[in-house]
């Protein structure tokens, strides 16, 4: 649980919020609930050159490239 004056700073959040402790290491994020999608931060040319990509990996085969 969050203080009250917390809660009002992040009441109008619209992207995710990296939260790190006094010295600055990172220890997690605050995803925002809206009801609206979030933006993609690829552009629409690059969805739908991944989208008509032909190569595609199964699980299996990304799982053996990492064993590597």
């Amino acid at each position: 649980m969050l203080p009250d004056e917390t809660l009002a700073q992040l009441h109008h959040l619209d992207r995710y919020l990296q939260v790190c402790d006094q010295t600055g290491r990172v220890l997690g994020y605050i995803t925002p609930a809206i009801n609206q999608p979030l933006e993609s931060p690829l552009s629409d040319a690059e969805l739908q050159r991944r989208i008509e990509e032909p190569e595609r990996l199964t699980t299996e085969e990304v799982l053996e490239h990492w064993e590597k």
